[in-house]
């Protein structure tokens, strides 16, 4: 993008052979270009800018237009952004102006340039065309459960944009009121949540986010679009009555689903946490569960005494390192899945199964077993002594939470931290 910020000649100049000339001898005299910069973008973070990669870094010079005789900016970046490291994006930046240096010392012309694009990278590309470019540049950096996601948001815009006689149109032609009228769409007549919604906003954003990298379009106006306030509704805990009878009946009528409710209630692992247990992550010596995170990132969970048991009972070492722990056919093995989610679902469906017996409402899911599990330990951390705040930092380390505060809003949204009885306070008694 050019921007002219700086007013100089009023004669008009000419431009011959790649020089800048005029009748004037005073132009002959002024700098053709400026010596190119490095724009580093940059955040406020507790009150100090500091240099960040959420936005768009580049290079930047100036150049005297031979049409107008001002000095104009230009910047570029070449893919330095591509870099997610501060030192990364340092280096490439650096390189680029180094480059973009020598390239003016030796004559380059910015103007030039740009009358030849118009005649070689005139091509446009459709919505379509662009849309399906940026998911297929982006999908191989997507474990496959968000490559299955990411594919049904992307089919559903594309079929939107189909009705509005949009998939034709030049991706330059799409604009921010096209894009927060689809979102909105999907909240009024989709009967989409507010979750669902930023959801594919956030989705959109990162492809618009690869076609500006890619200088396909100019700027990603998605990011401008207002994320809605959303609270996920999280699985109810179970009371200990229903608790006590839905073990014993899966003891008696699932065993298998039983073993995996066990696995979950002793190590606080997430559903897709479990099916992506091999026998490779169970460390028996070390007493420690290697961890591969719904996000794809390794942790550790410290094996407990009943899952020495469980895991030990196994037998383990009768079977290949990369051989799943829980499996469709109920023992250690391969499971193939066109979809990763659907190893989660089959346990889900198997537990609707038991849900259905005891009349439990849509409330209630697998998860609750997890919300369980918190309060009866945290409650149990108190009874033994520990102050609040102690069983709480417990609380945070076993369940893998980043700090403090998330385990505290946890707690709370699943009924925990209640206060005492407070009736004794009142100066006066409703009788």
């Amino acid at each position: 993008m050019i921007k002219i910020y700086k007013k100089e000649p009023e004669k008009e100049p000419v431009f011959n052979n790649g020089v800048l000339a005029n009748k004037s001898h005073f132009n002959f005299l002024k700098k053709l270009y400026s010596d190119p910069k490095i724009y580093r973008a940059t955040e406020i973070v507790n009150g100090k800018k500091v240099v960040t990669l959420k936005k768009q870094w580049h290079v930047y010079y100036s150049y005297r237009s031979p049409y107008t005789g001002l000095l104009e900016k230009i910047t570029t970046r070449k893919g330095i952004n591509r870099e997610n490291t501060i030192s990364g994006r340092e280096a490439a930046a650096k390189n680029l102006q180094k480059a973009m240096r020598r390239l003016l010392q030796e004559g380059y012309n910015p103007f030039k340039e740009k009358e030849l694009e118009k005649d070689v990278n005139d091509e446009t590309y459709t919505t379509v065309e662009a849309l399906n470019l940026a998911y297929e540049h982006k999908k191989n950096s997507w474990k496959e459960s968000t490559q299955n996601v990411n594919i049904t948001y992307l089919n559903g815009f594309i079929k939107w944009l189909k009705s509005k006689g949009l998939d034709k149109e030049s991706i330059e032609s799409l604009t921010r009121k096209h894009v927060s009228f689809y979102l909105g769409n999907l909240i009024e007549n989709n009967k989409r949540s507010n979750t669902s919604r930023n959801n594919h906003k956030r989705f959109l954003s990162s492809l618009f986010s690869e076609l500006e990298e890619k200088e396909i379009i100019q700027d990603n106006f998605i990011k401008k679009i207002k994320f809605l306030k959303s609270t996920a509704k999280k699985n109810k805990p179970f009371n200990e009555k229903q608790l006590h009878d839905i073990l014993e009946y899966t003891k008696t009528n699932d065993p298998y689903l039983h073993k995996y409710l066990k696995v979950m209630w002793y190590s606080f692992l997430r559903p897709v946490e479990i099916t992506r247990l091999k026998v490779e992550n169970i460390n028996l010596i070390d007493k420690v569960i290697e961890v591969e995170t719904k996000t794809g990132e390794r942790s550790y969970v410290r094996i407990v005494k009943p899952l020495q048991f469980y895991f030990n009972s196994l037998e383990l070492h009768k079977y290949k390192n990369d051989m799943l722990i829980f499996t469709k056919e109920m023992e250690i093995g391969y499971w193939e899945t066109k979809r990763e989610k659907s190893k989660e679902d089959w346990f889900s469906k198997r537990f609707k199964n038991v849900k259905d017996h005891f009349g439990l409402s849509t409330d209630y899911g697998v998860y609750s077993f997890r919300h369980t599990a918190a309060l009866s330990l945290y409650y149990q951390l108190t009874k033994e002594g520990k102050s609040e705040h102690q069983a709480v930092i417990n609380i945070q380390a076993i369940m893998r939470h980043d700090s403090e505060q998330t385990t505290r809003k946890y707690l709370r949204d699943i009924g925990g931290q209640l206060p005492e009885d407070w009736s004794k306070d009142y100066n006066y008694e409703v009788l």
